[in-house]
């Protein structure tokens, strides 16, 4: 919620600056219009607002519309992703990794199972069509539908496929505590098969 509430208050500050200043100011509606959409989405429109497709990428014109906020997040991703100094994924289980959204360049070996958690992030197109692909937007800062992941994670980890699931920038409290009980009903799962 609170990304909602500070979206909509940059969304209020930015639309008063380019109505109260003239029309020199009047490209900031652009901004306002954007950071009004994601405010909406964080309080309650839901992840669907980003326009994020099945198959990994961005309905293109919501991505014009967001494209001011999306710029800003993909900016601290990148610096995010050179400055941090934990590793960009773990292992739950042998096959199953749980981390932050990767470059094509930097997947772990042998990933079959791409579950992409993420809404705000076209997933690249190296990674959708080198892979089996699932797209579950989820926004940051709210829970998911555990249950719904945990489903669809199990219906993949009945195939016994190597699979990679993240979200932008890993591993955070929640995603730790969504993963360890999506492992534990892996484990569960594939134990009572053998």
């Amino acid at each position: 919620m609170k990304y909602g509430v500070l979206a909509c208050a940059a969304a209020t500050v930015l639309a008063f600056c380019a109505v109260s200043q003239g029309s020199d100011f009047f490209p900031l509606l652009w901004p306002s219009v954007s950071f009004s959409l994601v405010g909406a989405s964080y309080l309650g429109a839901g992840p669907h607002v980003f326009g994020k497709r099945p198959d990994g990428t961005i309905v293109p014109l919501l991505q014009a519309f967001l494209l001011p906020y999306l710029v800003c997040v993909w900016t601290i991703w990148r610096v995010l992703r050179l400055v941090k100094r934990e590793p960009a994924y773990n292992e739950l289980l042998p096959d199953v990794i749980i981390g932050r959204r990767l470059l094509p360049n930097e997947f772990p070996p042998g990933i079959e199972m791409v579950i992409d958690l993420t809404s705000e992030f076209p997933e690249p197109c190296r990674i959708r069509l080198s892979t089996k692909y699932e797209s579950f937007p989820i926004l940051d800062g709210l829970p998911a539908n555990a249950t719904e992941l945990t489903n669809r994670v199990l219906q993949f980890a009945a195939t016994n496929v190597r699979m990679y699931i993240h979200c932008a920038e890993g591993p955070g409290p929640r995603s730790n505590r969504d993963g360890c009980r999506i492992a534990t009903a892996g484990t569960q799962s594939r134990s009572h098969r053998r």
